[in-house]
């Protein structure tokens, strides 16, 4: 077995590099275009004393939210195991598990793929961040009493990803939820609502033009006022259109993201693990997450709350007697994965002031919950949105990994292979800029991509 070549790396990283060697692995499970999932309406009532904040337009049966909630324990579980494995692979401490491991015994995998991504997996976890959070914070953005979370979310993920992928600052690129709440379809009103796959599919694959600079959908103070009952939002995203197709908005969108000629293309897929959420938030700013929220969620976050921010707060943490009372859809925006939180970027203001009828509920906007609760993080309802540029606006990414730039220059093991094409072993030399990381997964694509019925060994990787 052919070992990974040292190449100025760090001791730990070495340590990790010498553990794949080891490793015999199969091929790492392709991300398909995410299949949109299909949900049914609810007509569930809900009482108006749940709503504990405002309006969010994610309300949903009991069964659903059940649901969610086991969704994410279960994936929470193989997180932990993910973080075991991952914490003596680099000869660390363990971060904060709770005494207890499902499947690192001998049968506690359902297939031998599972076994082999949760290996790759805390790989991973070895060599990134133990904490994350993102740079690129745009400003809070505040929903009012209005169910158009689902729109907020949305409009926040997509500016941060166009921001990383411009290398630009958030602030250059102001997208209105509004315009992608009220123009998307007729008849949507303050109270109407959105499910987050639908609204991702009508935005990014039907409608990108609607994604507008706020300069360009007129409301003033005092329409915005009394946004909860008004009701010509037709003629106003009609103007809307017409400045954007002029070129007429203030921002830095302007009218170049139209059908026609677009800056970004923009995509989404669903997030199927923690993993991959957290890599998501690393290269593009952030996830789509619906949140439940629940009747012990103003307990905790409290009229004295306001007065801090969500790094002097406390986590969220479900009561065990706490009810569900609606869901809302949050920005993941960072990690921290020894104490095991989100920080999650909300969409009801912020304010230092402790009076109730003021927006916000911390003084930035922010709040940490604790993983695997509230649904936070479960496959079924978690999103990321990745924008690159087009072909006709060339920008410097600061996020294509080295295996996306150029393909990874292997060599057989055997001199005398070198014009094999049957070969079966190869090895990969660490060049500057490598990172355990990116040779886990990069090689692992490499592997994916040199044929399709031989059994390819690469650095250690079996495919």
């Amino acid at each position: 077995m052919q070992h990974l070549a040292r190449h100025n790396l760090p001791a730990a990283a070495r340590r990790v590099a010498v553990l794949l060697a080891a490793v015999l692995l199969i091929q790492w499970p392709s991300h398909f275009p995410l299949q949109l999932q299909q949900h049914s309406g609810q007509n569930t009532a809900i009482s108006s004393s749940h709503r504990l904040v405002a309006g969010q337009g994610l309300l949903v049966g009991p069964e659903s939210l059940g649901a969610g909630e086991l969704a994410v324990a279960q994936t929470f579980d193989q997180f932990e195991d993910m973080l075991a494995v991952a914490a003596q692979l680099s000869g660390g401490r363990g971060r904060g598990g709770r005494g207890r491991s499902n499947n690192l015994g001998g049968g506690g995998f359902s297939s031998y793929t599972d076994m082999v991504q949760l290996q790759l997996s805390s790989y991973i976890l070895a060599t990134t961040p133990v904490k994350f959070r993102t740079k690129r914070l745009l400003k809070i953005r505040d929903q009012g009493s209005c169910s158009t979370c689902v729109a907020q979310a949305v409009a926040a993920a997509t500016q941060m990803s166009i921001a990383a992928a411009s290398n630009e600052s958030v602030s250059k690129w102001d997208i209105s939820a509004r315009s992608l709440y009220y123009c998307s379809l007729q008849g949507r009103s303050c109270k109407t609502g959105w499910d987050i796959p639908d609204a991702l599919k009508y935005i990014i694959d039907q409608t990108p033009e609607l994604v507008h600079p706020s300069s360009c959908l007129a409301t003033s103070e005092a329409l915005l006022k009394t946004e909860s009952g008004f009701t010509g939002w037709r003629p106003l995203c009609a103007q809307a259109q017409e400045k954007a197709a002029a070129g007429k908005c203030k921002g830095h969108l302007g009218s170049k993201i139209t059908r026609a000629e677009p800056w970004m293309n923009c995509t989404y897929k669903s997030m199927s693990s923690f993993v991959e959420i957290q890599e998501h938030i690393r290269a593009h700013g952030s996830v789509i997450s619906r949140i439940i929220i629940y009747d012990d969620f103003q307990v905790q976050f409290n009229r004295s709350a306001k007065l801090r921010t969500s790094e002097q707060l406390p986590p969220y943490q479900r009561n065990l007697t706490a009810r569900p009372a609606f869901g809302h859809a949050v920005v993941l925006v960072g990690y921290d994965n020894e104490n095991y939180t989100w920080t999650a970027m909300n969409s009801w203001g912020k304010n230092t002031s402790t009076l109730i009828s003021q927006p916000g509920v911390t003084a930035d906007g922010l709040f940490r919950i604790q993983m695997g609760i509230g649904g936070v993080g479960a496959p079924e309802h978690t999103y990321g949105i990745t924008c690159t540029a087009t072909e006709q606006r060339k920008l410097a990414t600061v996020n294509t990994q080295p295996w996306e730039q150029e393909r990874r220059a292997v060599q057989p093991v055997n001199a005398s292979a070198a014009l094999n094409t049957l070969a079966e072993c190869y090895s990969y030399k660490f060049v500057m800029g490598d990172t355990v990381e990116s040779v886990v997964i990069g090689l692992a694509f490499r592997c994916g991509t040199l044929s399709k019925t031989t059994q390819i060994c690469l650095a250690g990787f079996r495919m």
